[in-house]
């Protein structure tokens, strides 16, 4: 069930101003999907988790980044 108030470029954008609950509501509905991605590509639970975890932080360090006018949060994540 998708969470209709869930707005993945907005808490890119909080992320990007240090709000540490965006980051963690991020992971909460992003992280099943990714971890599945990851693991299918490395067949290995705890490196996938690693590979997750890393992808994060990176999303944490990189939110600035993000510019929703050239696509959408979900392919930038």
């Amino acid at each position: 069930m998708t969470d209709p108030l869930y707005d993945p470029a907005a808490l890119l954008a909080a992320c990007a101003r240090g709000e540490r609950a965006a980051l963690q509501r991020l992971y909460q509905n992003e992280a099943p999907l990714l971890l599945g991605i990851v693991l299918r590509l490395v067949r290995d639970r705890g490196l996938a988790e690693d590979i997750l975890h890393d992808a994060f932080l990176r999303i944490w360090r990189g939110a600035a980044g993000f510019a929703p006018e050239r696509g959408t949060a979900r392919g930038w994540m």
